[in-house]
């Protein structure tokens, strides 16, 4: 079982695989594994665990159209750029205005979809980097970082459905579980945030 990370993770930083293609990849090997080596996988068994998956896989876009509905009516309305104004009207402090960027962002993982997040917020918030005196690289790792605390933050976190999903556990007692988790993420993005030789390190190195 634990050559299953090792496939998606090494196939995709490697280079080998896209994460589409390394998901497939990881389900054939756990294939392969549960009917040739434990043998406790079944070919009678295919037909259940298709129809589950099949289920699962359509909440999770179901969750992702909605959030795509709500990403048009954003733009539609102009709200991010609304948004990037008041961020500057509220304060020209760059300490105050991350602080402000990371809690938009925050939100913006928890409820709307990450593509669609990054599409609305990324181009209007680039325009702000003047004032914040930031790099583009540590405004780069801020916003992957945001988003990706935003999909594990409850309620609405999609990597908490999707978990609720898969184990069968409420969504309540995920997020009573993973809070500690949290602030440990919530710590590192302040220094990702307010420590910019951490995040330029590799950067500089690969510069030299």
């Amino acid at each position: 079982p634990l050559g299953a990370p090792i496939i998606i993770l090494g196939g995709i930083l490697g280079g080998v695989f896209t994460a589409t293609e390394s998901a497939a990849a990881a389900v054939f090997y756990a294939f392969v594994v549960g009917t040739c080596i434990y043998r406790q996988l079944k070919i009678s068994d295919l037909a259940t665990i298709f129809i589950e998956g099949s289920i699962i896989a359509a909440v999770v876009m179901f969750i992702i159209s909605t959030a795509s509905i709500f990403s048009w009516i954003a733009a539609i309305e102009d709200i991010p750029a609304r948004l990037a104004g008041s961020l500057l009207i509220l304060s020209d402090n760059p300490v105050i205005l991350l602080l402000l960027i990371n809690l938009l962002l925050l939100i913006a993982g928890t409820f709307v979809e990450t593509t669609a997040a990054l599409i609305l917020l990324v181009p209007m918030l680039i325009a702000m980097l003047p004032a914040l005196g930031i790099d583009l690289i540590q405004f780069g790792v801020i916003v992957v970082t945001n988003l990706s605390i935003g999909m594990l933050t409850p309620p609405m976190g999609i990597c908490l459905i999707v978990s609720s999903a898969i184990s069968g556990e409420s969504i309540g007692a995920i997020s009573r579980r993973i809070i500690p988790f949290l602030f440990i993420l919530l710590a590192d993005l302040l220094i990702i945030t307010f420590y910019p030789p951490l995040t330029m390190l590799l950067a500089g190195l690969v510069s030299r």
